[in-house]
């Protein structure tokens, strides 16, 4: 509880991340174990009740010595009482505005000072803000507080004037906080699913593309072998290696042609041949 009370006046928080929390429901828990446990016995003051507060600024204090009523305030008279007679070392269990209720977290619950010098002078300055929180299942309207305390000793001597004790200090805000719980619609609710579902659905088709094309790069670079079956290597040709054309080498080289209609060389005599010698003998084979 200490360290959550030091983290609430330390550090910077939320409302909505620190007000309405199961977690942090103090009305039925327990205060942590005293971090120092007297050897004699008990001899402090208990104190407990409630007070009624006006909307404006005021402080409440405990210190020594007997008040006296004056019209602009009260004082009190502790010069008959000895130093070693009072010491302010004190815990504070329960502090809350408003009515109890569960979840809301109060700083200076489990706040806890110890002092050796009798002459200490102890301010709380709260800052108390309206607060109205509603829930599905209820609506609470209560008070959140902040805090900031200040220590010093009371030596006359060195100019550090007042009167020991405790004294709190608070001022009402004129804001209030308005914590409201709500939920989406379930057209919503529905436009949110679909759009995870289509969001997944691309995402894996392009980790699948991804991967597909890295397998095909690595298939190419280290399992694919060199064929030579089909390589034709051009080398050009020298006088010497020159092919001679022959009736047989043509024979060999050239298709098989089908579908060829017979020549008539009787009855279509060569025309425009003068350098062949027409014969009218049958060609023989």
């Amino acid at each position: 509880m200490r360290q959550v009370n030091s983290y609430l006046r330390e550090e910077f928080h939320a409302i909505q991340e620190l007000l309405w929390r199961s977690g942090q429901s103090t009305l039925f828990g327990d205060m942590p174990a005293r971090t120092e446990t007297p050897p004699d016995p008990p001899d402090a003051c208990r104190v407990f009740g409630s007070l009624i507060l006006n909307k404006v600024a005021g402080n409440f204090h405990i210190t020594a010595g007997h008040s006296l009523a004056l019209p602009r305030g009260h004082i009190h008279i502790s010069a008959f009482m000895s130093e070693s007679d009072y010491n302010f070392t004190h815990r504070i269990n329960r502090f809350s505005f408003g009515d109890p209720s569960p979840g809301i977290v109060h700083p200076l619950e489990g706040d806890e000072k110890i002092t050796n010098q009798n002459t200490m002078l102890y301010q709380y300055f709260i800052d108390v803000v309206p607060t109205e929180v509603n829930t599905f299942m209820s609506r609470i309207s209560t008070y959140q507080y902040s805090v900031k305390d200040h220590e010093r000793p009371i030596d006359h001597h060195k100019g550090s004037h007042g009167i020991p004790g405790i004294f709190f200090k608070y001022d009402m805000s004129a804001l209030k906080v308005l914590v409201t719980q709500e939920r989406d619609s379930p057209i919503q609710f529905l436009v949110r699913v679909c759009a995870t579902i289509a969001g997944i659905y691309v995402t894996s088709g392009l980790v699948n593309s991804f991967v597909q094309i890295v397998i095909n790069i690595l298939k190419c670079k280290y399992l694919r072998k060199p064929q030579h079956n089909n390589v034709i290597v051009e080398k050009p040709l020298t006088a010497t290696e020159t092919p001679l054309l022959t009736p047989v080498s043509l024979l060999q080289q050239s298709e098989p042609v089908t579908n060829i209609q017979p020549l008539d060389l009787i009855s279509a005599p060569l025309q425009n041949t003068p350098d062949i010698i027409r014969s009218n003998s049958p060609l023989r084979s």
